[in-house]
């Protein structure tokens, strides 16, 4: 039996098949906005907008949804606008800039409508703003701090949603602690982590063999690179940048 020694800490490699997998974070620029539109009449629609890691900007199956014309008036119907197209789920690929959707709104005569969605589930770091299609003089709403409004008004038959996503995560991988190095103190947090819970502020650089996930074979593949000629950590290293694989893994903390 093999063993590496780290001070307080033995890694036998007995158990080197014991997978500890860590939590995982949302990757970087991803994020949905689930949209509850409904009438007092009692007719919803479930809407969707967002950005994931693997999305087109066109229709994907199973991924998108394209949303039928809108019944004759004055019947009620909502849809999502986009990239000229009408929706009710629609997953568009990662892109730093920020995205403009379209709600559309038609009223069934004069009944109000309720749109609803959950703060608690827009991704941290975005910008998430609500507002009427004139400049926002009517309704501007940060759907962080509010979760539904109620729509009486049936001129706005269109409201912005104005999304800026979130950054680009940038990390050092094999850099467990962030003091922007790779060395032997990154292994030690990395195994104190697995064994003994204390926190990590990313994810992604203890993911030291960029499998995917975070567990015992980080340390030791990263132990190998420091002191037995193994293969160095996958990009991004020796320098600070973002992840080129997909993974669902995250970091709380960027590079400086």
């Amino acid at each position: 039996m093999i063993d590496f020694w780290v001070p307080h800490i033995r890694i036998s490699m007995a158990i080197l098949g014991l997978l500890l997998m860590g939590s995982g974070l949302a990757s970087s620029q991803q994020f949905e906005v689930g949209l509850g539109v409904s009438s007092l009449n009692g007719s919803a629609y479930n809407l969707l907008v967002g950005m994931a890691d693997g999305a087109s900007d066109g229709y994907v199956a199973g991924e998108d949804l394209y949303a039928p014309p809108a019944p004759p008036a004055p019947s009620f119907y909502s849809s999502i606008s986009y990239a000229n197209d009408s929706w009710f789920s629609c997953i568009i690929a990662p892109d730093p800039d920020p995205q403009v959707f379209v709600l559309s709104l038609q009223f069934s005569i004069t009944d109000p409508i309720l749109i609803e969605w959950d703060p608690s589930l827009l991704a941290d770091g975005g910008e998430y703003v609500l507002r009427d299609a004139v400049g926002g003089g009517f309704i501007e709403i940060d759907m962080k701090l509010q979760e539904s409004i109620l729509i009486d008004n049936i001129a706005l038959t269109n409201l912005v949603l104005a999304i800026v996503p979130p950054p680009t995560e940038t990390f050092l991988r094999s850099d467990v602690n962030g003091d922007g190095s790779s060395n032997l103190a990154d292994s030690i947090r990395l195994l104190e982590h697995l064994f003994l819970s204390l926190p990590v502020a990313c994810f992604e650089a203890g993911d030291t063999n960029d499998d995917a996930s975070l567990n015992l074979a980080d340390a030791i593949f990263h132990l190998a690179f420091l002191f037995n000629g193994g293969p160095a950590p996958p990009a991004p290293f020796p320098g600070c940048g973002p992840d080129p694989t997909t993974d669902l893994l995250g970091c709380l903390e960027t590079c400086p």
